[in-house]
Parts: structure tokens; sequence; C-alpha cells
């Protein structure tokens, strides 16, 4: 059974067997009969027979409903618009009391933009208003994602709108609270696919003093959707609070911005007062052919941020941009062949880099940033000038602080694995394992000697010394991924490279008193060749070892949920371990630490099965001293 209702014109082949009775139907029977059913006096679920449905004024939904479309493959339910103005339909917009229980199942919105403009820019096919998934949200007090969803929408498809395909939007009055957005197709939007936003403020000002958002857009999840082509952004998130976008494809978004709108922008947007956003396990796939935008994949401006897991390729500029965020994570992600507006030298053209961090004259300070386990690089191509770029390119405060940047891949770039602006200051704590290369050839890049001065005897356990190595400040800006090896002694020595700020090395090794050792250092530059350096040097015989002590904690804090840093003493690198408890001293797991810094910090990863854990019970962390069989365990340590 198929239909066609337009303008005066009506199409129907065996509407009998919805209605019994042999009624006589006029062209908007069933669609006037669907209105009835989703408003505040109808009951039961909502179908419309299979067809398309021309729409001019909104469908209103008012009550907890189920609104079926496509059911048992009988055909398609396709509601296009026939208006320039308005939606084809509100939920919850004009109810008595926010709603919950509302459904939206297979379901096609034909936003009909070759026939309508929207000259206002602001239509959205669907949009969400006044919901709430329980009488905590709807008084704006949401503090984690999940639980009860006041509206879930799924296996749905949005299509060709003039402006908007799906808008949430909330006012003081009207929270949009608790939605579960999941296994849609989103395309073809003339401006952008998915809206976020409203509440009462969008300053970063007002949000980071915590005096406002309690009517953002709380408890957002998107998963598993596709979004295809829309104009501009496909998520542009304006403002919000526990938002989760997780395993969805976006494909050759923002490729044609009209003309009202910004040639710059992110295909995934999250601004200035977007808080505690997760985006996991994302594939992201830029503009194809020859861009006529600046794009970038994910642009994120917000607070307390994690990316994790992410595939970012093949977009006009960034990868990712950080833009004055306030703690942001990046961890496990895959940002390669970035920059289609390629250039390779300094000075000449357009830079860009896989991972961008900025400061905008605008807004705050960037302040907590986190880049661990990504890889940033191009992939037979020659595109992304940085892996990592730190830049202030219109700030007045030029300052970026508290920066972490270990254990990445970050080689294989057209300049250089990081760049750290001309002007740019950094403050705070910081841990950076790479040299800033911002400009000129890897290829005259060496490593200079290892100063055998620079060997420290921090203490004995079963008659071998333990023996610290610092080198030279290398410094060199194309030093890659090192390894470091020692042979000598019986049996064989061997320790692998702690490659710190400034291009220090730090090593940590056990050798006999006395045995001469040969060491190597064996580094990847930029370009891609191998450098080696070695250096021969003795430990003297009979020389007697400092007594080494065992660790102490004096403080423990989060980074994010995503990893903690344990200040103290006593952090011997080779014979220090960590072990994670839960708040009553139960083991469980071991962690390895990603960066130690001068014996008195250790930084290292919460496993993804444990973050959530660390945010509602806390943890507590155990640093051991395998040597001495010492041990000392924090507080109890909750993430934020």
């Amino acid at each position: 059974m198929e239909s066609r209702i337009a303008r005066g014109i009506v199409i129907i082949t065996s509407l009998a067997a919805w209605f019994a009775g042999g009624i006589a139907l006029t062209a908007q029977t069933p669609l006037d009969t669907f209105r009835r059913c989703v408003g505040a006096q109808g009951t039961g679920d909502c179908q419309l027979p299979p067809g398309t449905y021309l729409v001019s004024t909104p469908i209103e939904v008012q009550r907890p409903v189920q609104i079926l479309g496509n059911v048992a493959g009988q055909g398609a339910v396709i509601l296009e618009r026939d208006s320039d103005s308005g939606q084809i339909m509100q939920v919850g917009s004009d109810a008595a009391t926010p709603l919950a229980g509302v459904t939206i199942k297979n379901v096609v919105f034909d936003g009909n933009s070759s026939q309508y403009s929207c000259p206002s820019h602001s239509c959205a096919d669907l949009q969400v208003s006044n919901v709430c998934g329980s009488a905590a949200s709807c008084q704006g007090n949401v503090s984690a994602v999940g639980g009860n969803y006041s509206v879930v929408i799924t296996g749905s498809e949005f299509k060709n709108a003039p402006a908007h395909a799906v808008a949430f939007y909330s006012s003081q009055n009207h929270p949009v609270n608790d939605i579960f957005f999941t296994s849609n197709w989103v395309h073809d939007s003339i401006v952008t696919g998915l809206l976020v936003g409203g509440g009462d403020s969008n300053t970063f000002v007002q949000c980071d003093a915590g005096t406002h958002g309690i009517w953002y857009p709380s408890n957002i999840t998107v998963d598993n959707d596709t979004f295809t082509g829309n104009h501009t952004g496909a998520i542009g998130v304006n403002a919000t609070r526990y938002f989760n976008l997780t395993n969805s494809t976006f494909t050759n978004n923002y490729w044609q911005p009209p003309a009202f709108e910004s040639p710059a922008g992110g295909s995934v947007f999250f601004d200035q007062c977007s808080d505690v956003v997760t985006i996991a396990g994302n594939t992201l796939v830029g503009p194809v052919g020859s861009p006529t935008s600046s794009t970038d994949g994910l642009e994120l401006w917000g607070r307390n941020i994690v990316a994790q897991n992410n595939t970012i390729h093949d977009y006009p500029v960034e990868g990712i941009s950080a833009n004055s965020v306030y703690n942001l994570t990046l961890i496990g992600n895959t940002i390669y062949n970035n920059n289609l507006f390629s250039t390779t030298s300094q000075g000449a053209g357009w830079l860009a880099a896989g991972i961008l961090v900025w400061n905008r004259v605008d807004h705050r300070r960037t302040q907590g940033v986190t880049i661990i386990n990504d890889t940033s690089n191009n992939q037979g191509v020659t595109r992304q000038s940085y892996g990592v770029w730190l830049n202030t390119v219109d700030a007045v405060d030029n300052t970026i602080s508290n920066v972490t940047i270990v254990n990445d891949n970050l080689y294989a770039n057209a300049i250089g694995a990081y760049c750290a602006g001309p002007g740019v200051t950094l403050a705070g704590t910081n841990f950076i394992a790479y040299p800033s290369t911002c400009s000129g050839s890897s290829s005259a890049h060496s490593i200079p000697a290892i100063n055998p001065g620079g060997v420290v005897y921090t203490g004995t356990y079963n008659s071998q010394s333990y023996v610290a190595i610092y080198g030279s400040n290398l410094g060199a800006p194309g030093l890659g991924q090192a390894t470091f090896n020692c042979a000598g002694g019986n049996p064989n020595p061997g320790a692998a490279l702690s490659y710190e700020g400034s291009g220090q090395i730090n090593a940590f090794l056990v050798a006999p008193v006395g045995a001469n050792l040969s060491c190597t250092v064996q580094a990847a530059l930029t370009d891609g060749t191998q450098s080696n350096v070695s250096t021969s040097f003795s430990i003297p015989a009979g020389l007697t070892p400092s007594a080494m002590q065992g660790p102490v904690i004096s403080s423990a804090s989060a980074r994010g949920c995503w990893g903690a840093l344990v200040n103290g003493q006593n952090f011997y690198q080779g014979v220090m371990q960590v072990y994670l408890r839960d708040a009553s001293w139960n083991l469980l797991q071991q962690v390895n630490p990603v960066q130690v810094n001068s014996g008195n910090q250790i930084l290292f990863a919460i496993p993804p099965e444990i973050q959530d854990q660390f945010y509602s019970a806390g943890l507590r962390f155990t640093v051991v001293n395998s040597a001495l069989n010492q041990w000392w365990t924090s507080d109890v340590i909750h993430c934020n």
C-alpha cells in the first residue's frame, strides 16, 4: 500500500485496510488523525500508513507516546516540509509540564530544501524542547550521562533540511535533558545536522564561574549515528552538560557552507560552555575533492572534554583544534593526512597540525591539555605540518598552562612532531616529551654524545648497582622516538629510554659495581632516518652507592578521569610499580607510569573500565619500590 499526499492532489491505494467501515477520506484525514494521536488527549502508540505526508504546520507531540514509522517493512513513512518556517515536528514545546516517555522510531523527515529555503535560517525539521527524565533533572540537577531517557530517537532519517535537521534547544522554563539519539542517518542539511544549545548563558565567564549552566541541554547521548554531506557542521553544540558522542561516522560534512554561514568551522563543534563531554570511538572523514571551506574534524572550545579512540583524517585544516579549552584530554586517537591546504615550509601559505592547541583573544586562557597515546602524522602524503602545534594566533595572553604530551606517535609530519609557536608561554606543571620543532630541515639533526659525568648511583640490591644515566641536553628539534641500551657485565644490563623535556634523556638500569658499560642511543628523526650515538664509561669498582629510600606520597590528583598525577619523593624509574585500589583498599589493577619527573612526580593513565569508579567511588594509588619491597598508598581521590 502506497500513498502520496501533495498540494490538492491525492493518490490513494488501499487505505481501507487502515480505516474500517468505508469512511470517506479527505487528503488530510490520516495526518489529522496522527496529530490528534500525538496531542495531549491522544492515547496509545501513533502510526501513519506508509506514504509521504506534506506538513505545513508543526506536528506537536504533547504526551508520552511511541511514534512509529516503517514497521515490519510495510513501507516508509515520510514527513515532508511544506512551509518556509517552523518545524515539521515539535516535541514538548507547548506542553504544560515537561515530557518524558517519547520515542520516535523509523520515521523519515524530509526538509524539502529544493522547494523551501527557510529565510530565517533557524528552521529545524525536528525540534525537542521541554523534556526531562526525572524530577531532579526537570529542576536542572544533572550530574552524569545515562539513566532514564525522556526522549529516544532511533532508526530515523533526516534529510534535505533547509536549515537544521534536528534541534535540542532549552530555556529556563523548558529543559532539554535525558535524550538518546541512536542509529539515525542525518544528511544533506543546508546548515547543521544536529544543533544543541540554549539555557541561561553561553559565555565562558559565567560557566567557568559555576554560576550558570543548569538549564543547558544535559545528559545527551548520540551513539551509532551517521552524518553525511551536511553543508556546514554535522553537530553544533553551543552549550551542554554531560554529553556523550560515541561510535558514529562523519563523512564529507562542512563541504559547502551557504553564504550566510562561516566558511570555517568544525564538522563537530562544542562551544565554550560545553561541559563534561566524551567523544569516543567515532570516525571523521573530511570533505572530498577540492574543499570550499576551512573545516577541521573536532572543533573544541569547552570544559572537561575527553576525546578518545577516534579516527580523524583528510580535513582541510586540523584534525582536532583545541581552542581556549579548560581541561581537555586526547587519548588513543588516530589523526592523519589532514591539512589539505598544505604547505611544508615555515612562512609560506597555510600551516596546520593534526592537533592544534591555541588561545583566542576574547576567550579563556587554555588550561589543562593532556595528549597521550595519540597518533598524529602523515601516512603516504605530505600534508600535516606538525603532529601537535601550540599557538596563539590572535590572543592577548599567550600563556598555555598545564600541558602533558607523552607516549604519542607524532613523527612523519612535514615540519616536525611538536611546535610551541613564537610567543607561547608555558605555565604551571608541564610534561612534554618532545622538543619544539617549528621550522627547518631534520636532515641536519644529530644526537650528541652521552655525558659520562651524568651517571648517578642511587642504591644497591642483590649486589647490583642501580644507575641513573642523564645524557647531555639533546635539544635536537628533529629527535624522534628513542631507545637506550647498555652492554657490559654479566648479565648484560639494558633499559628503555625515558625522553624528557628540553631533550634530556633519563634511563634507569641495573649493572654490577665495577662493570665497564658501552651504551648506545638510537633515535628516529622526523625525516624517518635513524641516528645512532655511542659512548662508553665504567662504574668505578669499590664505589659505595647511597641507600635507596622507599617511596613517599605527599599528594595525588586527577587529570580528568583518564589519569592521575602523584607527587612525592623517591620515585625511582625502573624499580617503581603503581597499583590501583578501590576506596576499601581492594587491589584492582597494576598500571604503567607514563612519565616520571625528577623522581618526585608520576603520571599514569586510568584504564577506561575503571574510570566510572574513579568518578563515583574514588581510587587509591599505591606506589611500590620493587627493589626494597617498600610502598606508600594515597588517600581516596575522585575525578570530576
